[in-house]
């Protein structure tokens, strides 16, 4: 298992370098997402290399990226209701945020990963999926058909993945209790992988 990447103190500078590069990020990602090669049930998530720029979703080894904000409690969100939220509203204990998106077969095949591990350690670690660059439709859609039970939120433009430093799709980040990003990963994930890495990360 790659060592957990640093979290770097949160600065305004940082934020709006992040909001700055999300439109390039998101021309990046959806290249590399569009036609990738899905984790498949028996442990594997090879990918096949999207484009010149090397990008790709489910890569086989996983990518450590930079923490963008050290601790994101006071980071809001939209709700697909539309009402606003922050992560400070899952505060007391750890949780797992999956960045996904309906135009990426990556995110699709891992979501009902998530939900098994998610009902498995509920009582432990929260959960939270973000819908990407997509309508609240196209997301609602989605969960009906993953089966997804935690809480979902939107952002629209790649604002919070370029925060968390994400640069492929699917990407997953791991906050502890009090909101601090302890890691976070680029590639996809099986059931067995999430909960060998939630067991890493939040130790009981």
């Amino acid at each position: 298992m790659a060592k957990s990447a640093a979290a770097v103190p949160s600065t305004r500078s940082t934020r709006r370098r992040a909001w700055r590069a999300a439109p390039l990020l998101f021309a990046l990602v959806a290249g590399a997402c569009g036609s990738s090669t899905a984790a498949s049930g028996s442990g594997s998530t090879d990918a096949e290399p999207i484009n010149n720029d090397g990008i790709s979703a489910g890569e086989p080894d996983p990518i450590e990226e930079p923490v963008a904000e050290g601790n994101v409690a006071a980071t809001s969100f939209e709700r697909l209701d539309g009402s606003t939220g922050a992560f400070a509203d899952f505060g007391g204990k750890p949780l797992v945020v999956n960045f996904f998106g309906k135009w990426c077969p990556p995110c699709v095949a891992e979501m009902p990963e998530f939900e098994l591990v998610h009902g498995e350690v509920a009582e432990r670690v929260q959960f939270v999926g973000i819908s990407v660059n997509e309508t609240v439709e196209d997301a609602e859609e989605l969960v009906g058909k993953t089966g997804v039970t935690y809480p979902i939120a939107r952002d629209p433009r790649g604002a919070l993945l370029a925060e968390f430093g994400g640069i492929a799709m699917p990407t997953t980040a791991f906050v502890d209790a009090e909101g601090n990003v302890l890691k976070v990963q680029s590639r996809s994930f099986t059931a067995d992988q999430l909960r060998d890495t939630i067991d890493e990360v939040f130790p009981t």
